[in-house]
């Protein structure tokens, strides 16, 4: 590993302008992926900015129908929350399925955004719940929805001076039920062979309003998840029943291009798109107490 300089500001605009400064400067959070990649020369900053001393990057709580976490936010606080269970339960869910134990307490949700890996279980939740992502740098503070932030192989849509200071997902409403699937090939607390999130909106006569399904693993390499809504399944409206979920499925498996891996080769990924889209979906759909 090469020899870094550690910098730890106290406030956004301090973290901001430093990393500005520092052209190979990086954020450091939980460090879960970067000091791995910073081991294997993968990585090699001059700077390090720690968001530690930061006030406020840590805090969960929600605002006006919006649930809001800091990027210093960990998984397993998104799996232990009671706040999370009952808001948001299919965000707990998915964190519980990343890594074990000793990974959740450290990791953080904006710095496992920011690894931007094709291989996620967050990264597809986020995006069927329409999450958007808060983004500070010199400029000030943007947003931009989760589908958006991640744009392609490890990349992220951060400019110089850019980091994520918190992630807001809207709270479900009432006629809407949502779940996740983790497909792995090898120990559970390995990372998605699939990872499939799916969202369900239904009125009062079972019939679809909306519907978003968000994979990772199955774009390339891409940190973008692949990403169905119930327009392009051509189900909005319609009743939803077994055959409306094998539409959701089928559309998912046209649109499918994922990679071989160690973990699985495209063909066998392909397949299983297919099948646990279409359990995802089924799980989100008998989470709604709504007419069959």
């Amino acid at each position: 590993m090469n020899r870094f300089t550690l910098l730890q500001p106290e406030t956004v605009e301090e973290a901001s302008a430093l990393l500005a400064e520092h052209e190979e400067s990086r954020v450091i959070a939980g460090g879960t992926a970067l000091v791995l990649l910073m081991k294997e020369g993968l990585l090699q900053p001059t700077h390090l900015v720690t968001l530690r001393r930061i006030a406020r990057l840590d805090v969960l709580e929600q605002r006006n129908g919006v649930l809001f976490f800091g990027g210093l936010v960990t998984q397993h606080t998104l799996e232990i929350s009671p706040r999370v269970r009952r808001e948001v339960p299919v965000l707990a869910e998915a964190a519980a399925k990343v890594g074990n134990i000793r990974i959740r307490v450290v990791s953080t949700v904006g710095g496992s955004l920011c690894e931007g890996d094709y291989q996620s279980d967050l990264s597809p939740t986020l995006a069927c719940l329409g999450a958007r992502v808060q983004v500070h740098g010199p400029e000030g503070v943007r947003t931009v929805s989760v589908l958006d932030f991640l744009r392609d192989t490890y990349e992220v849509d951060l400019a110089r001076g850019e980091f994520v200071t918190g992630i807001e997902v809207p709270v479900p409403r009432p006629n809407m039920a949502a779940a996740y699937l983790k497909h792995v090939t090898g120990p559970i607390t390995d990372r998605p062979c699939l990872g499939v999130a799916a969202m369900v909106i239904l009125d009062a006569a079972g019939n679809c309003e909306d519907l978003r399904v968000a994979l990772s693993s199955a774009q390339g390499v891409s940190s973008r998840p692949l990403f169905v809504d119930a327009a392009a399944a051509g189900i909005t409206g319609c009743h939803f029943d077994a055959a409306a979920i094998d539409a959701v499925a089928d559309a998912m498996y046209r649109r499918a291009d994922p990679p071989s891996d160690l973990r699985a080769s495209a063909w066998y990924r392909k397949e299983m798109t297919r099948v646990f889209v279409r359990r995802a979906v089924a799980a989100a759909r008998a989470r709604l107490r709504t007419p069959d």
